[in-house]
């Protein structure tokens, strides 16, 4: 609709689409305001620098607090080692295939716990050297052990000769005894691997030879491995850094008290007493009183 001017002596009247001028500048205002605000919220607003608004704590994930390189965990854990525990083995191929390497039996709890390594799918002819070397305590390395689980001991294990020790698949077997296992069930102890994170490897238990319990795990390769138990006494999550850290103390668990309930007792129903039956009182016969006698006087009948 064009511009419509209505001069009505010295006033005018200007409207826009049927609206008026001033009504049209308001709400044109209106809308660049709007847009303004819309262009504030969206860029310039920095939620972690806002007044008076602190930082919502976030909660890392176990894999979030574990994952880190390799290389560097190992030259960490390397530099606690126990260097007079340590264990090594040669074995030469002379065919391809499966191979069992024989390590010595603990002897007490600080001795390497994995007595027997069986290397997988191997070729011939190769000079193969595996070393244990045992960890005392992965926390003097800073190296942080699976979530909701107790380390038993801690090794680094090397294969050379092989071609890619990392990928280099075989079959850990390892002996705890009374000691290292405690209180906790044998079916909750584990072996796990550090590769960028810590991976539970297939774990299963093998009964008891003598005094000491016996296990077997499946590995893809080799580098830094934990064996861990269940203790049933688990911490809250860790809290990422530039938070509150809050402290870590076990839950214990309310025990349910039990809760009396009152049954009303039943209110005695009266029986109403059967009401005797009055026996019958014996009437005796009152004799009348005696008459003169009559003579009979015969009617005759018409």
């Amino acid at each position: 609709m064009p511009e419509r001017i209505e001069i009505q002596g010295d006033q005018k009247n200007i409207t826009v689409f049927g609206f008026s001028a001033p009504w049209v500048i308001g709400l044109v205002a209106v809308v660049l305001i709007g847009v303004v605000g819309l262009a504030y919220v969206l860029v310039v607003r920095d939620d972690h620098q806002t007044v008076g608004v602190e930082p919502q704590q976030v909660v890392v994930t176990q894999k979030e607090i574990y994952r880190a390189e390799t290389e560097k965990i190992e030259e960490r854990a390397l530099s606690v080692a126990d260097s007079t525990k340590s264990v090594t083995k040669q074995i030469t191929t002379v065919s391809s295939g499966d191979y069992s390497v024989p390590l010595q039996q603990p002897e007490d709890d600080t001795d390497v716990t994995v007595h027997a390594i069986e290397l997988k799918e191997l070729s011939a002819g190769i000079a193969a050297s595996v070393k244990v070397l045992p960890i005392p305590d992965l926390s003097k390395a800073n190296v942080p052990t699976p979530h909701r689980s107790e380390a038993v001991q801690a090794m680094l294990i090397d294969v050379s000769g092989v071609e890619q020790a990392d990928s280099q698949a075989a079959n850990l077997n390892f002996a705890l005894s009374e000691t290292q296992l405690g209180t906790s069930d044998p079916s909750t102890v584990l072996m796990w691997r550090f590769n960028k994170l810590w991976e539970q490897l297939p774990t299963r238990y093998m009964g008891m030879v003598g005094d000491v319990h016996n296990f077997e795990a499946e590995t893809p390769g080799f580098s830094l491995f934990v064996i861990t138990k269940e203790t049933g006494v688990f911490e809250e999550p860790v809290v990422s850094a530039g938070t509150s850290q809050p402290v870590s103390e076990p839950t214990a668990t309310p025990e349910l008290q039990p809760t009396e309930t009152y049954t009303p007792a039943p209110n005695p129903t009266s029986t109403p007493e059967p009401n005797p039956t009055p026996e019958p009182t014996a009437v005796t016969p009152t004799p009348l009183p005696a008459s003169p006698a009559v003579p009979a006087t015969a009617i005759p009948v018409p």
